[in-house]
């Protein structure tokens, strides 16, 4: 599924927890995202998922806040919050999407003869060592 963006409306009644748990924050060095989502939830009645990625609340961006702060505002939101989320399976690029030709992961590894013969031909190794004349293996 591609990356998609989007906002939703949570209402809730006074006292009533938003079915939501909170990962992440600029101090944790993680992305924020959604642990859980309970189900029957508020959160879930708004269509929110497990690792939805947490963009803004109310309209205050999330990146540069805490875990705690993070909390706090959605502790503190009342009866309704808005959250913009981001959803999908290419939402963070790996390195092997951002430089192809640079892949490591794409080299195929070698092994046995190929191994060998790479090695003689790309570091310099003449495939014999010299031996003494003296030398024997009897």
């Amino acid at each position: 599924m591609p990356k998609e963006m989007f906002s939703v409306q949570l209402q809730r009644k006074p006292g009533d927890p938003w079915g939501l748990v909170i990962v992440g924050g600029k101090d944790q060095a993680l992305t924020v995202k959604l642990g859980k989502v309970k189900v029957f939830s508020a959160a879930d009645s708004a269509g929110l998922k497990q690792w939805d990625y947490l963009c803004s609340i109310n309209g205050k961006e999330v990146f540069e806040m805490s875990h705690s702060d993070i909390c706090s505002m959605v502790k503190n939101a009342g009866t309704s919050m808005e959250l913009v989320v981001e959803r999908g399976d290419h939402i963070v690029p790996n390195f092997a999407e951002l430089w192809p030709d640079n892949n490591p992961m794409g080299k195929r590894r070698q092994i046995g003869l190929d191994y060998y013969l790479d090695a003689l031909k790309h570091n310099g190794l003449t495939g014999h060592l010299p031996q003494p004349e003296n030398f024997t293996t009897c």
